[in-house]
């Protein structure tokens, strides 16, 4: 088991709801966030490899009781998980590879400036 945390949280843009949504906008903030999370990865799970992984996922934002999608959210992430394969830390982000499941709570209160998203990384049955 490992714990991986990205101080940052994904740009806006990645949120299927995102206004303007142009696909080089999108493709840019993506970019941007994967090659974040890849160094964050690299560095906290240097050497650590799973062939199949559950990730639980909970974001840490200064304003936990404001309304936010989990699938809207999720699909925010998904440079992050592009980002542990990168890692080498998966093989793929297949469902045959990778299951990613939300904590209990999804969102947990942060001091201002500290947010961000945090993954625990367990070898799958």
């Amino acid at each position: 088991m490992i714990s991986i945390f990205i101080p940052h949280l994904p740009p806006a843009a990645l949120s299927p709801n995102a206004r303007p949504a142009h696909w080089s906008v999108r493709s840019r903030a993506a970019k941007a966030y994967r090659d974040t999370c890849y160094l964050y990865a690299r560095n906290q799970a240097y050497g650590t490899h799973f062939e199949r992984a559950v990730a639980t996922v909970q974001v840490e934002v200064t304003d936990p009781t404001r309304r936010r999608d989990c699938d809207n959210y999720l699909a925010r992430l998904k440079p992050l998980f592009d980002a542990l394969v990168d890692a080498g830390i998966i093989p793929d982000d297949s469902a045959a590879h990778l299951t990613v499941r939300w904590a209990e709570p999804p969102f947990v209160a942060c001091p201002p400036r500290s947010e961000g998203v945090g993954v625990v990384l367990e070898e799958a049955p």
